[in-house]
Parts: C-alpha cells; sequence; structure tokens
C-alpha cells in the first residue's frame, strides 16, 4: 500500500505561526520545508533527515524506526504509523498495521494499537478480548490452548505433564482433581480416596499388591506370595489362616486347621507322610508263616503238583478262612490264584480228579452266615494256579455231602448231603464237564457228613457213617460199583468218623475218630471184608475236623482240627501209615550268614539264596526262597552251582530280564543267570579273576551290572550282557571285602558303604560310570560289612540295616548325609542279613542273618490304608483311583500288568519267563507257544530223551523234560501203571508214582 502524504493545513500554519519558516528553509514543490527538514523530492514531502537515515539499505516496505516511532520504509524514508486513522498502514506480514478501525479502543476486533485483530491464533495476546496467551495456532496442548487460554488442570484439556483431564474438579470420576491420576490401580499415583494404600506402578511389587493395598493376608486380594486370599484367617475354608495354601493333601504346606501332620508336597504314602498327610511313623514289624490253624476244611492230594491242597473251614475262633493253601517242598503256604477265587465255606467237597488232573470243590455252607443260611450249590475247579467255576447245570444247594474220584470210571462220585431243609439220598457223578443223576435200584438212607473214599484195589467206592433222618450216629457201610450200592455187613464198626482216606499202599481204609475223649484219635481200618482198630501207643491228641488226604510214600496225612469241646484249632500236621508221624515244616529261611538276594522284578518277590549255615558247620546253603509279602515259598533244592557256594551274590538284571549270581570259580569268577525258573552259567567274555565276598549292585541307569572289590580288592568291573570289561578310574576305594552296596536311581551313582580290610570300615563312596567320589558325612554308621542296604523308592534313599558285628540299627543316606533313624521296635541283633526292597509294597524286608532267622518289614505306616492298584476304588482317600494315583507307579494292576503314566500297562513287551504258565508280555501266548520262547531252553527238546542227559541244559533230564512228553518212552503222566516202567521219566514207576495212588498198580518187586 502507498502510504498517503502529510500536508495537514494545521500543521503548516502552525509552522508558519511559530516562525519555523526560516531564511534557509527549502522549497518542496508547493511546500517550504521547516528547518531541520529537508525535501523527500520523490514524494515532496518534508521529512526528517533520520527518517531517511532509517531507510538506508533497505527497500520499500521494509519495516523500520526513528526517533518518532516505527514504521516502513517507502521511497527511501522512514515512514510512521498511524493507528486510529482508519487506514490500515504497512504490510502486516512485515511488522505492519494489521487493523484500523479509526480508534483507540481494544476489544472491537481490532486492537488499540491495530496490531491485532483480537482473534485467537494470531500470535498477539489479546487481554482485552480474555486471551491468556496466543502461540499463533489454534492447536491444543502445545502451552498455549486453542482458545488462547492458558493450560490448567479442568480445562478438559490432557495438557503435558497431566494424565487425564475430564474438565472439571470432581474426584471418582476417572480423573482426579490434580489431573496427575486416571484413578486406576498401577498408575503410580496413590489415590487414597480410593482405598488405595499404595501404587508403584504397572510392576507388582512385595510391597504393594495387584489392587494397591499393601499385602496382608485376609484382605480378600490374591498378593504376591499368597496362593488364596478369601477374606478371613479361617481354616478348613479352602484358604489356610496364613494365605499360604488351598487346604488339600499335597501341596507342601502342613494344614494344622483341616487336621494334618505333615505334608511332604506329593501325595506318595510310605516316605513319612501319607497321602492324606497323616505322619508315618519308620516301623519294623515280625512276620510269621504257615498255613494258620483252621477246623473243618477240606485237604486232597493234587498227584499233577505234587501238593497238598486245603481249602475252606473257620479259623481259631471260628472265623471264615479264606484263601487256598498248599503244602509243597516242605512248606505250607497261601496259594496266590490267577483270577477269582471261591468264597470260603465249611462242610463242603474236595476231590482230586485224576483223569482231569484238577481239583473239584462243591457246595458247603458260608462259615459266617447266620442260622439257616441256604447251603453253597457252586462247583469249582483248580487247576495249577487258577480257580474256575463250572456253569454246568448244579446238584443245587447242599452241605455235608460225602465225595470221592471213582478212578475205574474216571468220575467223581457225590452222595447225601443236606439241601434246603432236608437230608438227601442221591446218588450224582461229575464227569469233568457236568453233574449226572444216578438211579441206583438200591440206595443208602439219606444222610449227612459221611465219609467216603475210593478202593483202588477193589475198584469200589466206600461209604460210611454220617447223621441219618434224626441225630444219632449212623454205622453201615456201603460200597458203589458204578451202578448200584451195596451194603457190607461187618461185626464191627467204627463210630463218629470224622474223616477218612485210602492208603493204596496198604490196601485199607483208614477213618479217624476223635469225639469221644480218648487219649489220641482212634484209627480204624476197612480192608474191604471187615472194619479193626489198631493198636497205637503214640499220635496226636484226639480231634474232630481234621483234614486228611492220602499220598504214596507218606500214608495218611492229616492237618489241623480241633479238640471236642470247640477250643482252638490245633496247628499241626501228621501222616499216619500204620504208625502216627509229626511233621514239622519251614516256614521260612533259616539262619544264614551273608545270603544273596534281590527283588525280582518279573516275578513281583523277594528272592533269597544260598548263604552259609550257622557255626560251627558254616557249610552252603542249597535252598531257594522267595517271599511274595504274605509268605516264603521254599523253591526247589539245587545243587548245582551257584547257590552250592556259600560267597555268591546276585542282583535283578532287568534289562536282560534275569536274575544274575555271580559266584568265585577255579580261577575266575563264574556268572549264572536264573530265567524259566532254572539256573544256568552264562558264557561270558572275559570275567573277574577269583575273589570272594564281592559288592554286586546293578545299575538300572546305565543298564550293567557293576562288581566291586572282594578278597581285599579295590578294582571295578561292569557286565553289559555277556561281556565284563574292567574299569580304571583315575582313583578308586582302598581295597575292601564284603561292602554294602546299592544303586541311587535319583542320582545315577552305585554307592558302597564300610566293608573290611585289615579292619572294619565307615567310608562312603560313589560310582557313576567313570569316577569313583568319597562322600566324607559328619555323621556316619559305626564301622561294619554285610550285604543289609538297598534303595528304598518311597523315600528316595538308601537305607542300611544290620551287618557284622551283630547290629540291630537302621540307617538312610540321601547322597550327601547319612541320618540314624529312630524306630522304636527293631528287629533282633545280626551279622549278615538279607536286606531287599519289595517293590510292589514299599517296605523294605530283612529276613536270615546270624544268629537270628526271623523275617521283619520295614516301612514308614500310618493308619492310611494301602491303596490297591485295581478295581476301581480309592482305597487310601486320596482322590485318585488305582494307576491315577502315584503309589501304584510301576505296582502291578493286573495279571502282568503294572502301572506306568497312570495307565495299566503289560509289564513287558516280551515273554521273559518261559515256564512259569503266564503271559507275560499279554498277547495270549503262554510260555512256549510265544515265539518269544522260541530259543529259550525249555522249550527245546532234548537231543536224546532216553540218555540220561539234559542235551539242552534247561535242568530237565529226557522224560522229566517237557520236550520229551509222549516222545519216545516219555509220558505226560504215568499212563500205566502195572509194568513195572517208568512212564513218565519222573524216576517213580507204577504204585511208587503218585499218578498211580488211585489205581491198582503193581507193586515193586
Amino acid at each position: 500500500m502507498r502510504p498517503r502524504l502529510h500536508r495537514t493545513p494545521a500543521l503548516l500554519g502552525l509552522l508558519l505561526l511559530s516562525g519555523c519558516l526560516e531564511a534557509h528553509a527549502s522549497d518542496c514543490l508547493d511546500m517550504i520545508c521547516p528547518g531541520g527538514f529537508v525535501c523527500a523530492e520523490d514524494i515532496g514531502r518534508c521529512v526528517l533527515p533520520e527518517q531517511i537515515e532509517a531507510c538506508v539499505g533497505l527497500v520499500d516496505d521494509d519495516p523500520c524506526s526513528y526517533g518518532a516511532g516505527t514504521g516502513f520504509c517507502y521511497l527511501g524514508y522512514c515512514q510512521a504509523f498511524d493507528c486510529g486513522d482508519g487506514q490500515r498502514d504497512g504490510d502486516p506480514a512485515r511488522d505492519g498495521e494489521v487493523c484500523d478501525d479509526g480508534n483507540a479502543l481494544g476489544g472491537d476486533g481490532c486492537s488499540a494499537d491495530c496490531r491485532s485483530d483480537e482473534t485467537c491464533g494470531n500470535g498477539v495476546v489479546d487481554t482485552r478480548v480474555g486471551e491468556r496467551c496466543d502461540d499463533g495456532n489454534t492447536v491444543d496442548g502445545d502451552g498455549c490452548q486453542a482458545n488462547c487460554a492458558l493450560p490448567t488442570c479442568g480445562d478438559g484439556i490432557v495438557d503435558p505433564g497431566e494424565v487425564c483431564d475430564d474438565g472439571n474438579d470432581q474426584l471418582e470420576d476417572g480423573c482426579n482433581t490434580r489431573c496427575s491420576s486416571d484413578e486406576t490401580c498401577g498408575n503410580g499415583v496413590v489415590d487414597a480416596y480410593l482405598g488405595e494404600e499404595c501404587d508403584e506402578g504397572p510392576s507388582v511389587t512385595f510391597g504393594c499388591g495387584s489392587t494397591c493395598r499393601i499385602p496382608r493376608c485376609g484382605n480378600g486380594v490374591l498378593d504376591p506370595l499368597e496362593l488364596c486370599d478369601d477374606g478371613n484367617f479361617d481354616a478348613g475354608d479352602g484358604c489356610g489362616p496364613a494365605c499360604d495354601s488351598d487346604e488339600t493333601c499335597g501341596n507342601g504346606v502342613v494344614d494344622f486347621g483341616v487336621g494334618e501332620q505333615c505334608d511332604d508336597g506329593n501325595l506318595r504314602s510310605h516316605d513319612g507322610c501319607s497321602s492324606r498327610c497323616t505322619a508315618e511313623l519308620p516301623l519294623f514289624t515280625e512276620k510269621s508263616f504257615g498255613a494258620p490253624a483252621r477246623r473243618f476244611a477240606q485237604m486232597v492230594y493234587d498227584t499233577a503238583h505234587d501238593r497238598f491242597v486245603l481249602f475252606g473251614g473257620e479259623g481259631p475262633v471260628g472265623e471264615p478262612m479264606r484263601g487256598t493253601e498248599v503244602f509243597q517242598d516242605r512248606q505250607w503256604t497261601r496259594l496266590t490264584p490267577v483270577g477269582s477265587e471261591p468264597p470260603p465255606r465249611v462242610d463242603h467237597v474236595l476231590v482230586y480228579d485224576a483223569a482231569r488232573r484238577h481239583v473239584l470243590m462243591f457246595g458247603g455252607l458260608p462259615p459266617d452266615g447266620p442260622p439257616g443260611v441256604m447251603p453253597l450249590g457252586d462247583t469249582w475247579v483248580l487247576r495249577g494256579r487258577a480257580w474256575e467255576q463250572l456253569t454246568s447245570i448244579p446238584i443245587g444247594p447242599l452241605r455235608g455231602a460225602a465225595a470221592a474220584y471213582d478212578a475205574a470210571r474216571e468220575e467223581v462220585v457225590l452222595f447225601g448231603g443236606q439241601g434246603s431243609g432236608r437230608r438227601m439220598a442221591q446218588t450224582w457223578v461229575h464227569d469233568g464237564i457236568e453233574w449226572r443223576l444216578r438211579a441206583p435200584s438200591v440206595s443208602p438212607p439219606a444222610r449227612v457228613d459221611a465219609q467216603m473214599v475210593y478202593d483202588s484195589v477193589r475198584e469200589r467206592v466206600v461209604l460210611f457213617g454220617g447223621h441219618g433222618a434224626s441225630v444219632a450216629l449212623l454205622e453201615d457201610t456201603w460200597e458203589w460199583d458204578g451202578v448200584d450200592w451195596t451194603r457190607r455187613a461187618a461185626a464191627t464198626h467204627p463210630v463218629g468218623v470224622g474223616a477218612a482216606a485210602y492208603d493204596a499202599e496198604r490196601g485199607v481204609t483208614v477213618g479217624l475218630t476223635g469225639m469221644a475223649g480218648d487219649a489220641e484219635p482212634a484209627i480204624w481200618e476197612w480192608n474191604g471184608l471187615a472194619w479193626s482198630q489198631p493198636d497205637l501207643t503214640v499220635g496226636p491228641l484226639p480231634r474232630w475236623g481234621a483234614a486228611v488226604a492220602y499220598r504214596p510214600g507218606w500214608g495218611v496225612a492229616m492237618r489241623s482240627g480241633t479238640d471236642r469241646t470247640m477250643g482252638p484249632s490245633f496247628d499241626d500236621f501228621w501222616t499216619y501209615d500204620g504208625d502216627w508221624t509229626a511233621h514239622e515244616w519251614s516256614r521260612q529261611p533259616g539262619a544264614l550268614l551273608e545270603p544273596a538276594g534281590a527283588f525280582d522284578s518279573r516275578t513281583r518277590e523277594v528272592v533269597l539264596f544260598g548263604g552259609r549255615t550257622a557255626p560251627p558247620s558254616l557249610s552252603a546253603s542249597p535252598d531257594q526262597w522267595s517271599y511274595d509279602g504274605t509268605d516264603w515259598t521254599l523253591r526247589d533244592r539245587i545243587e548245582a552251582p551257584p547257590m552250592t557256594h556259600p560267597f555268591s551274590d546276585m542282583v535283578d538284571d532287568a534289562a536282560h530280564h534275569r536274575l544274575l549270581a555271580v559266584r568265585p570259580g577255579p580261577t575266575e569268577m563264574e556268572t549264572w543267570a536264573f530265567r524259566d525258573g532254572h539256573w544256568a552259567q552264562v558264557q561270558t567274555v572275559g570275567a573277574p579273576p577269583y575273589r570272594r565276598l564281592t559288592t554286586l549292585v546293578y545299575d538300572a541307569t546305565r543298564e550293567v551290572v557293576v562288581l566291586f572289590g572282594g578278597s581285599r580288592r579295590n578294582d571295578t568291573w561292569e557286565l553289559d550282557g555277556d561281556t565284563w570289561t574292567e574299569r580304571t578310574p583315575a582313583e578308586s576305594p582302598p581295597e575292601r571285602s564284603s561292602a554294602f552296596g546299592a544303586f541311587d536311581p535319583l542320582r545315577g551313582e552305585v554307592v558302597i558303604f564300610g566293608g573290611r580290610d585289615d579292619a572294619m570300615r565307615d567310608d562312603t563312596w560313589e560310582w557313576n560310570g567313570t569316577r569313583w567320589r568319597e562322600v566324607v558325612t559328619e555323621l556316619r554308621p559305626r564301622p561294619r560289612d554285610g550285604r543289609g542296604m538297598d534303595y528304598f523308592p518311597a523315600r528316595r534313599s538308601i537305607i542300611l540295616a544290620g551287618g557284622n558285628d551283630a547290629y540291630n540299627d537302621v540307617w538312610e543316606f540321601d547322597g550327601t548325609a547319612w541320618t540314624r533313624l529312630s524306630v522304636p521296635l527293631t528287629f533282633e541283633a545280626r551279622a549278615s542279613p538279607l536286606v531287599v526292597t519289595d517293590r510292589e509294597r514299599d517296605v523294605i524286608v530283612l529276613a536270615s542273618g546270624d544268629p537270628n532267622a526271623t523275617t521283619w518289614e520295614f516301612g514308614f505306616r500310618s493308619e492310611v490304608p494301602d491303596e490297591v492298584c485295581s478295581g476301581g476304588i480309592d482305597d487310601d482317600g486320596d482322590g485318585l483311583v488305582d494307576c491315577e494315583d502315584p503309589d501304584c507307579e510301576e505296582k502291578a494292576c493286573g495279571t502282568q500288568q503294572a502301572c506306568r503314566a497312570e495307565a495299566c500297562v503289560c509289564r513287558f513287551g516280551i515273554e521273559t519267563e518261559c515256564a512259569d504258565g503266564l503271559d507275560g508280555d499279554c498277547d495270549r501266548l503262554v510260555d512256549c507257544e510265544d515265539p518269544d520262547c522260541a530259543g529259550a531252553a525249555w522249550c527245546g527238546a532234548e537231543a536224546d530223551c532216553a540218555d540220561g542227559v539234559d542235551d539242552d541244559f534247561d535242568g530237565a533230564t529226557d522224560c522229566a523234560d517237557p520236550g520229551c512228553a509222549t516222545v519216545g518212552p516219555c509220558e505226560l503222566f504215568e499212563t500205566t501203571c502195572g509194568d513195572r516202567v517208568d512212564n513218565d521219566g519222573d524216576g517213580r514207576a507204577d504204585c511208587a508214582d503218585p499218578d498211580c495212588f488211585l489205581t491198582a498198580c503193581a507193586r515193586p518187586s
């Protein structure tokens, strides 16, 4: 804009009147410039010299200033603004007037200095219109708001330094009155009016909880280190008073308020704290063995298995006796059946069926039933270890029937008994499949509790005695020929015969009485023509309710029974062959020094063999025993190595499915393996040199057998399969014999303790396959040697008990320290006992030793029952059933099955035993039927079945070998009992063979 010229007449007049026009004044177009002014000729205007000087070097419209103020350059001089004249001077962009509304007032859209149009965002703070700032824009949050107000909390704008601004000064609406908090926990601001006690930002710390309250149990908030918080300090509501427990057993916190006595962080029992969190005490329990004394049981001789079988009866105080007892190898034991077992009973029938080679049982009375209870009517057969209930048409409920096996007609004959309220006079026969009712033309009167035997010489079934329709005892004798009954007259006869058996070797029926208070049981004998009573001076006490059966070579055997006052049952065993003989039986291993032993992972039994008998003989024991938690069972005496050497040692070589023994040979150690019921020497590559009293341990992690020391050596050997390798570590334990040894699978270390060289030792060493390391402990057992140490999985520790010199203390080693366990009752002090962990039942079995032969079990026990790992019941009450329960890991859950990873699976992938009658790998093929047994010696055939040599090295020679059955002269059993030939190769011919005792046979010549 061109500036206007100042030619105001008033100004000129003023200049003239004041005399300002002097002689030297100059003309300027039509004006005369007063003194001090010069003429700006380009515009014909008088200006001050400083106006011209102010624009030197500038161009038009450049801002300028001089003494009268500021302005802009125009045609070489500085033209001053004139605000309020109604004209806008200068370029607003170059500091000229922005507006000029002809007045000097502000607040009317043009400021008093004409520099602002009084709009926000023009860069001029117009206080007359309420502006507090103006930063040249209308953007909020940059220090000056879009309405040119200064930032302030409550203006609804979130300014720098503010967290929020909701346009008010109210609380609890998501923004506090200082705009410093959005009123949320974790923003670093303590909003006390909201109940916050602290706020340390987004990270929850131990000093400030997740709801911005100082952590404390009982505030209802789950704070750091708290497992729960239910807002109270009450116990038993699912959250403990310290907020550190959900009050469940197994969480590692002892909740006394809900009755917990301990909590070790798991649900496994037998480790010191049960699966229901009750304290378990370390306890020793002495075991007792043998068939319990009983009365009214029934007994037969099972020729197929060379054993007596006893079932049913009542205990010493009338309690029902459950289970099947067998007498075999000098010992009464309880039979562990495969599958189900018949319920207990009395007054039943038990007969051996020689044609089918099984035991048959029928009927009887539940021993604990109420008066008038209905008799049983079920039929069962026992084959080997398996009971089977037959489903043929039953006779009907009966008790007190008489029965015998009729060998001539190959059937079981049954007569009489009492049914539902009446006594019977029916004759039944069983052919191995079903019962059939016979209709003889003549029949004995109805009776109950009669006696029946088979006379093999005369091929007749003999029946006598019993109770008839009245309570009176019957005295008649009858015989059955397969078609009819015939009553036999006798001048004299027994009264009250309570048991009977036929003595095949003497050819007489033996009847036993004893209810009349005699000095001894009365013996009556029937020879087919007359009854007679032998004159005896020695015998058992009078009794009734005894069980009797005949065994060839022994005569008539008698077990238990009671006196006529129904007092306690007799716990004895007698045989009668014309004279009485009392028999003792082995109930457990005897007192032995350093017997070898291991837990057999296949049969789930503790096995003991060998050792030396007590001084002074110190002879080698030939016996091998197994313990199933209920009974010790004496296995066949094995006169061959390794048992005949007193310094053998044994481990369970689980990787190769065998028990493995090492014994001294002539110059080097011999290795023997037990599989398929037989010991056989392993032909190894290499062998440790000869020594005695070694330490033998199975390393389950590396699946090798480790042998250390012996005969004061300190060398280390390992057996992998059939190869021995000497290991040569940089350091080894000092030389020693008879060191304790065990393997700790949790740490993968073989641990040895003590032993002896010139003196007993008390040091501890560990072997991990590459190095020996001594473990120095402040506390440790006294110096000793022996074999009494094993790993105890339930405690994840090693247990040591006993040892030379006849100690009875118990120690525990956890890998770093030894601890002596305080046990209220412990075993008798003894030297070198067997100490083996029964991994099926979580106990340490301690047996034998010198001078004591008792058996003890050690474990951690409480009142909580053990979990039975099959059946679908939570036996121990911890909420976990069968294989879900950690107590069941690796325990049996079925035949040849074990719990693994909470599932019941087949224990083995192959048939590990080829002569145990079990399907080891669950493929429904048993023993030699299974292809896995194709190479087993037991399943091979003798090269010659008549050469007297064990050609296949399975421990059975010629006809005694299953591979020779029906080959050449060999039969399955003595098929002809009168040819004076040993048909089945068992070393006994005709009458001497138990197979023939029920048939007519040739007497030895």
